[in-house]
């Protein structure tokens, strides 16, 4: 399997399952269907794969960051970090 990242290259994925996601509230969500490759400098979490999971996003405008919540109970925020 390989990932198509941001430049069109194809990076092949080296390790896929589910990841355990501490934060830093100390909430601890499991992120399954996970893929892992090397190559990539970034971690990426699809909006897509949360939602398969039952969260739901919403966009804050104001700092232009991502709300992810779940059972309508605010999860975290995603803020932009250079740019992505």
């Amino acid at each position: 399997m390989n990932l198509i990242i941001g430049n069109r290259r194809s990076s092949p994925v080296t390790k896929s399952g589910t990841y355990q996601l501490m934060l830093s509230s100390d909430v601890m969500i499991s992120l399954i269907y996970c893929c892992y490759s090397s190559e990539m400098t970034r971690n990426i979490i699809s909006f897509h794969g949360l939602f398969r999971q039952g969260f739901r996003c919403s966009f804050n405008y104001l700092n232009v960051s991502i709300l992810v919540y779940k059972n309508g109970v605010f999860i975290f925020e995603a803020l932009p970090c250079n740019g992505v």
